[in-house]
């Protein structure tokens, strides 16, 4: 769904904490990106950083979000 205008009360959030969080785990997609081009042509550079990292982004957003029980 494109438009979600229940998604903040789903999300058990307000505007300031999803902008907050949501931003950080923007800034972690950003970085995860970033070291996976980098990785991908020095494979000897990131190693296994973007599995931790996405992990490390993952488990931000299930704490802050309580979405544990909506990614299927």
């Amino acid at each position: 769904m494109i438009f979600n205008f229940n998604h903040l009360k789903e999300a058990n959030s307000n505007y300031f904490h999803h902008f907050k969080y949501s931003g950080i785990c923007t800034l972690y997609s950003g970085l995860i990106f970033l070291l996976s081009i980098v990785h991908t042509i020095f494979p000897f550079i990131g190693d296994w950083y973007t599995i931790k990292l996405t992990k490390k982004m993952m488990d931000i957003a299930a704490q802050n979000f309580n979405i544990n029980n909506k990614i299927s």
